[in-house]
């Protein structure tokens, strides 16, 4: 498993494989703060389905900073 903040993923759409593409590597995509927020197999779904409610949790707890 990969474990990383969700930003480090972004625009990544396809999953890191190992064993010639046989093989997806199972990513942990953390908070701002370093907390697991989602799991996945599948980057290219999460960014399509996921990640806008994901966005949305994260939303109130993580302002942007300016």
């Amino acid at each position: 498993m990969i474990s990383e903040q969700a930003q480090k993923f972004y625009g990544i759409k396809k999953t890191p494989t190992i064993a010639n593409g046989q093989i997806s590597i199972q990513c942990c995509l953390l908070s701002p703060a370093n907390r697991p927020q989602a799991i996945t197999r599948h980057l290219e779904n999460f960014w399509k389905k996921e990640w806008k409610d994901m966005r949305k949790d994260m939303k109130g707890r993580y302002p942007k900073h300016k």
